[in-house]
């Protein structure tokens, strides 16, 4: 997701966690990633695999982070990398409650607003340190592109 994921992680990635979670109005872009969102979430079958993720993270936070950007990963993909940038973060931090919901639902923890805060905190530091990772290989990656382009030579006698 490199380029697209970027400008969102560049324009609020700084923002606090907290101000992520809280009810404010949502652009039109990201309300159709939300409601995209809730329509995978309502699948049985995705529903029941990010319930299982959830049970087998460390902490109910972490399996709720972790189970959001799946989720975001999944519409990005589904969207053919046409989802906004602007509207990724603040798509994710509505997605992140229902996720939460959901295992609530399935009994794994109790829902809490600090929990959904710590979750909150804890994508966007595993959000900020995929697009790091991608920037690093795609660095890495041009200096060995470049050396692998034969050299251009001027035309003779034109």
């Amino acid at each position: 997701m490199p380029g697209i994921v970027e400008g969102a992680v560049q324009q609020q990635a700084a923002q606090q966690p907290a101000q992520a979670t809280q009810k404010k109005a949502i652009t039109p872009e990201a309300q159709r990633v939300v409601i995209a969102a809730k329509k995978v979430l309502a699948q049985p079958d995705i529903a029941k695999q990010l319930v299982e993720q959830m049970r087998l993270a460390q902490d109910p936070a972490t399996g709720i982070a972790q189970a959001t950007i799946l989720v975001m990963k999944q519409l990005y993909v589904k969207s053919e990398g046409s989802m906004p940038a602007e509207a990724i973060v603040p798509a994710a931090t509505a997605v992140i409650v229902d996720v939460a919901k959901l295992g609530a639902a399935a009994g794994l923890f109790k829902l809490t607003p600090e929990l959904v805060k710590q979750a909150a905190q804890i994508a966007i530091q595993m959000f900020t340190e995929e697009v790091n990772a991608k920037q690093q290989q795609m660095a890495q990656a041009q200096p060995a592109q470049a050396a692998a382009q034969p050299a251009v030579q001027p035309a003779i006698g034109v």
